[in-house]
């Protein structure tokens, strides 16, 4: 899907004029914190001035920040951390060697969804194999993703212009497929159900990407 979307990813006019409207208010965001952390970009043509803020000038994640918004750091619930895990994943994602790579640094990759999912994917999995070895007696978060995981994914989210409505269908997918490999427990699903259930009344359905929609409708 040609980056970020396009009409036909919506049922409606309404639906992608709703979507057009807010990301055009988020880059507007984004492009005022950088030039507020980098003032020499709003003086410099698009041909000499790479946007490359340090560490201390970087955009932060408007994902992160967002009021009400559920995220999988945002429950409260726990489980016991030890369980069955049993790794391997044969999502429809691409393999890290199918993944091309090159001299040249990607900002956006080509598929931002998938590449998003398959790092989603990965942060679970170090997550899990982690949690393998706390103490029998140790809580830990039914969202499973730490913290550190977490902040990389909603850089990532921000800059690749990922949806909130695809970052919880996208988490309740793995969590469904990790589930039936019993990699996580059952009280990780209603957890993941949650947060798109909190997306929705923030969203009609109506308003969603089509392709957002087929990932419930497939679940």
């Amino acid at each position: 899907m040609p980056f970020p979307g396009r009409r036909e990813d919506f049922e409606t006019d309404v639906a992608y004029q709703n979507w057009r409207t807010l990301e055009t208010s988020t880059l507007s965001q984004l492009m005022d914190l950088m030039v507020q952390f980098k003032p020499e970009i709003a003086k410099s043509t698009p041909s000499d001035a790479p946007i490359s803020p340090g560490p201390a000038g970087r955009p932060g994640s408007l994902y992160s920040v967002e009021g009400g918004r559920d995220t999988p750091n945002s429950r409260k619930g726990s489980i016991s951390s030890r369980y069955s895990i049993a790794m391997g994943s044969q999502f429809d994602i691409p393999e890290d060697d199918e993944i091309p790579l090159g001299h040249n640094y990607t900002y956006i990759p080509s598929n931002p969804k998938k590449f998003y999912k398959r790092l989603v994917e990965r942060c679970l999995e170090a997550d899990l194999d982690a949690m393998a070895t706390l103490p029998e007696d140790q809580q830990v978060s039914l969202g499973i993703l730490s913290q550190r995981h977490l902040d990389v994914i909603n850089e990532c989210a921000v800059r690749w212009r990922i949806s909130h409505n695809y970052r919880v269908t996208c988490f309740l997918d793995l969590i469904r497929y990790m589930y039936e490999r019993e990699e996580v427990p059952f009280l990780c699903l209603p957890e993941a159900l949650h947060m798109v259930e909190r997306a929705i009344q923030e969203t009609d359905l109506s308003k969603w990407m089509k392709s957002d929609v087929g990932v419930l409708v497939a679940f």
